[in-house]
Formats: C-alpha cells, structure tokens, sequence
C-alpha cells in the first residue's frame, strides 16, 4: 500500500475514527485503525462493536492495499506532525506503516488486517433527513435519558414517526424530554432506540456536518450515511417506557 494525502483530510478523518475505536477493550484490533486504499480514495473504518465508522477520503492510490495500526499512536502522531507540509505519503512496508514528508520521517507497528472486525452494512427502512435538523432533535432531548446502563431501554433515546413527524423522546423516570420535527415524506416508524453513549458519540461525530443524511435500520442496528462518511450504531431491543 502506498499512497499520497492530503495531512489536514487523513488528521481530521483519523481523529473522528479514533473517537469510536474501543479504548478499554483488551483486543488490540478494537483499539485500532484500518486502512484500505484502493481506486482513488482511502477508506479509514474503526469500531467498538457497539459502534461502527468508515471515512473515505480522496487521495492519489500509487499501490493498492490495507494496514490496521494503533488508533491512539496514529492519531497522535499526525496531530504532531509538521503542517506546513500539505500532503504526506502512506506506506506500509515490512508490516509497518511509514507516514513521510518533506520534514518528517515516521514508522508504526502494525498489526494483521484479517483481526479486524466487519463494520456491519444495515439493511432495512429508510428515511432522509437534514443532519442538522436530526442534531436539533437528539440535542433536545439526550440530557434527560438515564446514564447508567442498568436499565439500557432508558440509557437511550427513543424515536418513532406521528404522521409527518419525527419524534424524539428520553427519560430517566423522574424527567422526560420530548421534541416533535416536522419531516416531508416520513415513512412509519414503529421505534428505535438508540443506547445514550452512542447518541453522545454521534453527536460528536456529526455537529459538524451539513446536508441531507440517508438513514438505514432494522430491529438490531442503525446507520448514518451521508457524503463519504457510514456510521453504524447498535440499538437496544425493548420496549421504551
């Protein structure tokens, strides 16, 4: 694998997927970062198993392949980097991963690609919604869903269609947050329920980031799609107080 990018694309990328790679696992492959280069992008893909996300970014592929290195090193490591220099080569070598620039010369150890868990493509319903209009929705109400997992249908936030509206709710018992949007074209949505550590990651990941999102479920998983970003969640099976 060998390829050229851009520093500012691949540090802003990295630094998204290491948020979801899963930092207290004992499985060096959940606290890692794969990288898959091929046509004329580089797909970045980390997972927790609860959580799943894939970046694809543009860059000039000079050789196909793959490389799954530590989240947390590589991440480091281009926040540390020079960025005066504005593209900065990738190339795994020797099974190790060298990232080189006018001024730096830098190699990680990397671990076998094939321990890498799949990030699973969610099939199912479907609606489109603007992603901003999906954060006001989610902002409004996460505060009042329980913290502690003991009981995981309230360490979540609910959201199911009422006509043409999109509906989110959370509580913990002894408060309930509810917030109503309107939604063209809003298919019925008997309910999902999305665990509360999830809705924060999400948060984050998606505050940013205009346009209209594609969003896919079925009675297990969820999945955000929009521009070159596939973010995955797990939801909880129950029934919502």
């Amino acid at each position: 694998m060998k390829l050229e990018i851009s520093i500012d694309k691949l540090k802003e990328a990295v630094g998204k997927a290491e948020k979801i790679t899963g930092k207290n696992s004992t499985l060096e492959s959940l606290k890692s970062i794969l990288l898959l280069a091929s046509g004329n992008s580089l797909k970045i893909r980390s997972t927790n198993l609860s959580r799943g996300l894939e970046i694809e970014i543009a860059a000039k592929v000079l050789a196909e392949g793959e490389v799954l290195v530590s989240g947390e090193v590589l991440n480091n490591t281009l926040q540390n980097l020079n960025v005066q220099d504005k593209v900065i080569t990738v190339e795994k070598s020797n099974e190790n991963l060298f990232l080189n620039n006018k001024r730096t010369k830098v190699v990680i150890k990397s671990l076998h690609p094939e321990d890498f868990p799949t990030i699973p493509s969610v099939e199912g319903d479907s609606f489109e919604i603007e992603t901003q209009k999906f954060m006001e929705g989610v902002r409004s109400v996460f505060y009042s869903a329980a913290i502690s997992d003991i009981k995981p249908e309230i360490a979540s936030v609910y959201i199911y269609s009422d006509q043409d509206e999109l509906v989110f709710v959370a509580t913990d018992s002894f408060r309930l947050g509810e917030k109503r949007l309107k939604i063209k074209n809003l298919k019925d949505l008997e309910g999902i329920i999305i665990p509360y550590k999830n809705i924060l990651e999400i948060i984050k990941l998606l505050s940013d980031i205009k346009g209209e999102m594609r969003v896919f479920y079925n009675k297990n998983q969820i999945s955000f799609v929009l521009g070159g970003l596939y973010l995955t969640s797990r939801l909880i099976n129950g029934a919502f107080p």
